[in-house]
């Protein structure tokens, strides 16, 4: 399972005829990405209007989803 950046998904919406695209595509297809918060809120403020928003929702909504508490993040050290 992967948690695929904000890049990624900024780049396949933009260019999805890419190596880079294909091959999220292909991770996509597979079910192998999963989603976080963070990145979740970057994907969406980047959709250009509201039938883009709905339909990234959509796709979004359908991924796994990892809460990231900070409890899980250690003391940094």
């Amino acid at each position: 399972m992967v948690i695929v950046d904000s890049n990624v998904w900024i780049h396949w919406l933009r260019t999805p005829n890419t190596d880079v695209g294909r091959e999220f595509v292909r991770l996509l297809d597979s079910h192998q990405v999963s989603m976080a918060g963070v990145v979740l809120a970057e994907v969406l403020q980047g959709a250009r209007g509201e039938p883009e928003f709905d339909r990234l929702r959509t796709l979004l909504a359908a991924l796994p989803y990892y809460r990231i508490h900070e409890a899980n993040l250690g003391d940094g050290r």
